[in-house]
């Protein structure tokens, strides 16, 4: 994975943050690009949501994302 690359989360993330993080909301077809990055995380820029709008990203493990693109 590298900056400019489009990602979701990967099925196992989705459906751990579909029972924990979001009540219920399904996170599996969120898509976002990947604006920055760290050793240990990839801070994406999602798009088709209403829970983030940062222009700078949501830090995310880089485990839970995979490249759509």
């Amino acid at each position: 994975m590298k900056i400019g690359d489009l990602v979701k989360y990967s099925e196992e993330a989705a459906q751990n943050r579909i029972a924990s993080v979001y009540g219920g909301h399904n996170v599996s077809e969120w898509l976002g690009v990947i604006v920055d990055e760290n050793p240990s995380y990839s801070f994406v820029m999602w798009m088709n949501q209403h829970y983030y709008d940062s222009e700078w990203g949501v830090a995310e493990s880089k485990e839970e994302l995979v490249v759509v693109s």
